[in-house]
């Protein structure tokens, strides 16, 4: 099993690029085109605040220029609000803030989370 992290380069990188290819014609029906991906991210749910920030590791599913799918072992429900943290190479962090849109349960203890760019 592959436990490499999504760098935050890479994540520029992918929507970018999602961005430009937005003119080809997509063989999904989404408004925006997602990649399918396998890597670790972490993210902070908007109920911790940063002195006692919970990060909770998940795993990234696909991303889009508008949002992302993670499956992780913790609830989340519609409407919260996380950041996702992606670290840079020059020790730096990129944190970009997202809403959930849905929490499916995939088997007991384990969902799979979409989740939009807040705006």
């Amino acid at each position: 099993m592959n436990t490499s992290r999504l760098s935050a380069e890479l994540y520029e990188s992918i929507v970018v690029s999602l961005r430009s290819d937005g003119a080809r014609g997509n063989h999904e029906n989404r408004l925006m085109p997602r990649v399918g991906l396998r890597a670790k991210i972490d993210i902070v749910p908007s109920s911790c605040d940063d002195t006692g920030a919970k990060k909770i590791t998940v795993w990234l599913r696909d991303i889009s220029a508008g949002g992302l799918g993670i499956v992780t072992s913790q609830y989340l429900s519609e409407k919260t609000e996380f950041t996702a943290i992606f670290n840079r190479e020059r020790n730096d962090i990129l944190k970009i803030p997202y809403v959930v849109t849905h929490c499916l349960t995939l088997s007991k203890g384990l969902f799979s989370i979409g989740a939009m760019l807040k705006k």
